[in-house]
């Protein structure tokens, strides 16, 4: 092989594995659409009964895409989704509360930070971990603590509990789930997620420790090298935070319970059972209703 070929070669190879070009602000604007990429987080990212999105960022995307004049499509994937849709081109820019670190930034372009939120343990108070009153009490092998993947609630797991089995879910929903469960013992999440968790049910879940596992700054994220989104984003995101929106915003999600009466169990959070029973015919019901359960012939 020729070294004109083997370079050629090493050419293709750098190429294949690159990024998709990213649509600059113009192109954007050209099209009439931004698509923004999130992960359901409570509360940067929810649904409501109808499936509508809502949420701290839900409303700053949706803020954004007006004052820009184009028309939003967001994205609902998993976490780890994120940012390989956005090195692919699927989406234009990541809005969903995402930490800013080292690792990340080798990846994307940050915006300027306009969030910041803190990482804590929440348990079962039944467990192990419900009884600590320190990390060290929480770092033991018999401990199951989960995360979810891809996040820095998962890194920091790693870091501050290395002798505790660490054990990553694809999402909050199936985190929370094994939590529920018992297959768990605690889970490391972000704020306010453990608070309210806590607060609903204070006799099955606890904050067992009284100081942040971490504290995280949060931006936008856009592929990098776009540099004129980027610019605007920037811009835009120093304008709201002089009017005082980006305060007033976090406020209303972190620091309220304003927003509970919003939010319903959606169509995509019921179990297979609750799926498999609302298909049920009004003769099929009748008939269960009407025929001992098991529990009820034992008894008999």
């Amino acid at each position: 092989m020729t070294k004109i070929t083997l370079l050629l070669s090493m050419i293709a190879l750098l190429v294949g594995h690159s990024s998709s070009m990213a649509r600059s602000l113009q192109e954007i604007r050209d099209s009439g659409v931004l698509n923004v990429g999130v992960a359901k987080v409570i509360p940067w990212v929810m649904s409501n009964a109808k499936g509508d999105l809502l949420g701290a960022e839900i409303d700053i995307a949706s803020l954004l895409i007006s004052e820009l004049g184009v028309e939003e499509k967001v994205t609902v994937m998993a976490w780890s989704e994120l940012i390989p849709a956005l090195q692919k081109g699927d989406i234009d820019v990541i809005i969903s509360g995402m930490s800013i670190t080292p690792a990340r930034a080798l990846k994307v372009d940050f915006t300027i930070p306009y969030g910041d939120s803190e990482l804590s343990l929440l348990a079962r108070r039944d467990s192990p971990a419900g009884e600590a009153s320190d990390i060290e009490a929480v770092n033991q092998k018999s401990v199951k603590i989960g995360a979810t993947a891809g996040t820095i609630s998962a890194e920091v797991s790693h870091q501050l509990f290395y002798s505790a089995q660490i054990l990553e879910f694809p999402s909050i929903k199936a985190l929370f789930g094994e939590l529920q469960a018992g297959n768990i013992d605690a889970m490391v999440i972000s704020q306010p997620f453990p608070h309210l968790a806590a607060a609903e049910a204070p006799d099955t879940y606890v904050e067992p420790l009284h100081e942040p596992l971490h504290t995280q700054v949060e931006a936008m994220a856009v592929q990098q090298g776009n540099q004129s989104l980027l610019n605007f984003l920037n811009a835009w995101i120093a304008a709201k935070m002089a009017e005082g929106y980006i305060e007033k915003n976090h406020a209303y999600w972190f620091l309220s319970n304003d927003w509970f009466s919003r939010i319903t169990v959606t169509e995509d959070d019921k179990t297979e059972d609750d799926k498999a029973e609302n298909t049920k015919t009004e003769d099929e019901k009748a008939k269960e209703s009407s025929t001992p359960s098991a529990v009820e012939k034992e008894k008999k």
